[in-house]
């Protein structure tokens, strides 16, 4: 009996780790300004062959990209910052990775750009095992 009082208890004590660390790690995305924000763009457009479309052609997108990194905790957001510049081609590799998976007609609807942002925002935050970064801003999107 008391073997399953202890379980309970260390179970108990994982969630609540658990829970206290997600709280930690969450971003907070929707308090942050504009001038919490540091936008880093990526040099030069990313252009690349889309997945194959429902028609059959083939098709390439160009875009432009940037990464915003939270800028409140100006100790880490410093060395992360200085690392994702120099780590630029993961960055780069990621993108072309969700990118190259989307379909002319996925980016093609109203909300494909935010769609694809979001996809790429989400692939980062795992790649660097961070939420740090924030948002990631595509502009100039050319389809063919």
């Amino acid at each position: 009996m008391a073997s399953a009082g202890i379980g309970v208890f260390f179970f108990i004590s994982n969630a609540e780790t658990r829970q206290e660390m997600e709280v930690e790690t969450a971003p907070a995305v929707l308090h942050l300004g504009e001038e919490e924000i540091y936008d880093i763009e990526l040099g030069s457009p990313i252009r690349t062959n889309l997945a194959k479309s429902i028609d059959g052609n083939p098709h390439v997108i160009s875009i432009e990209l940037s990464v915003g990194i939270n800028n409140t905790v100006k100790k880490e957001s410093t060395a992360f910052i200085e690392l994702i510049t120099v780590k630029e081609q993961v960055v780069r590799n990621v993108a072309l990775t969700v990118i190259r998976k989307k379909t002319m007609q996925e980016l093609e609807r109203p909300d494909g750009l935010e769609i694809l942002e979001k996809d790429i925002l989400t692939k980062l935050q795992e790649q660097f095992n961070s939420n740090l970064i924030v948002r990631v801003i595509g502009s100039d999107m050319i389809l063919q």
